[in-house]
């Protein structure tokens, strides 16, 4: 149900019988920093992909590519 009367052009508090919608929570300091932890490491991860496509690009033997996974696997 809309609070907006009609022809009204501005928002109107819930009548007595309506549930007001309930205010977002707000994040603790800890999930603002987990969260911006998560992004700097996506970024991170991005960048290597970024080096790691430029040296495929470049050209790379069987030997050179398999030995480029290798490593990335054992990274995991």
């Amino acid at each position: 149900m809309s609070n907006l009367s009609a022809g009204a052009s501005s928002w109107a508090p819930p009548a007595s019988g309506e549930a007001a919608p309930a205010a977002p929570s707000t994040s603790n300091l800890t999930e603002k920093e987990e969260a911006a932890q998560i992004v700097a490491r996506a970024q991170a991860e991005m960048e290597e992909r970024k080096k790691q496509q430029q040296k495929v690009a470049g050209g790379m033997s069987k030997e050179e590519l398999q030995a480029l996974i290798n490593a990335k696997t054992a990274k995991r």
